[in-house]
């Protein structure tokens, strides 16, 4: 009997030119000789890494935006309106719209100015806000007269003047001053809610 030969060892690759360098290998990896391949994966190493670091740049750059100006004085308008709302209401969440007096649910209510709250000074101001039906906010302007008429019913006359002179100053609000009134305002809120 004859032994069998040995098979030969059949490669899966076969012989190629590196792409790079033009040295022949037997690499499936990508046509490349083991060097070249080894660099192509680091670079590709690098890459993502240098992605994940933009990223993160990016994140940074979204939670600064969160702290902007702009958005603290949205979030501080929301606070602030829902505590003037409460805060002129009764137990049972029912208050009077401090123009026309009309009884009104809290949530239907809004906060009116007396003077517009496009002016920093008094957007904020607890004597220069209150408890408003959207008809007399909105839709007849805020009714100024009746409005100034009503401050210095409740808070004694001369209110609407002083409140008038306040509006008069200019104000730029900081960051820190909106997230420490928006503190202020939500803790007020909290309790009001109770």
């Amino acid at each position: 009997m004859t032994t069998p030969k040995p098979k030969k060892a059949i490669s899966r690759f076969k012989e190629v030119a590196c792409k790079t360098c033009g040295v022949a290998c037997k690499s499936g990896k990508r046509g490349l000789c083991e060097k070249h391949y080894n660099l192509e994966q680091l670079a590709k190493a690098k890459a993502k890494e240098k992605l994940e670091k933009v990223k993160i740049k990016k994140k940074i750059a979204r939670e600064k935006k969160a702290d902007s100006v702009s958005k603290l004085r949205d979030k501080l308008d929301t606070v602030f309106s829902k505590f003037i709302r409460l805060r002129d209401t009764d137990k049972h969440g029912v208050g009077y719209c401090i123009d026309c007096n009309e009884r009104v649910i809290w949530k239907h209510l809004q906060c009116g100015h007396f003077m517009s709250r496009r002016i920093m000074s008094t957007r904020w101001d607890e004597q220069n806000c209150h408890a408003q039906k959207d008809g007399c906010n909105g839709f007849e302007g805020g009714r100024q007269y009746e409005y100034g008429r009503a401050l210095d019913v409740r808070h004694g006359v001369g209110t609407h003047e002083a409140v008038y002179m306040r509006s008069r100053k200019d104000k730029k609000w900081t960051s820190i001053e909106l997230k420490e009134l928006i503190e202020h305002y939500a803790e007020k809120v909290k309790e009001l809610l109770k």
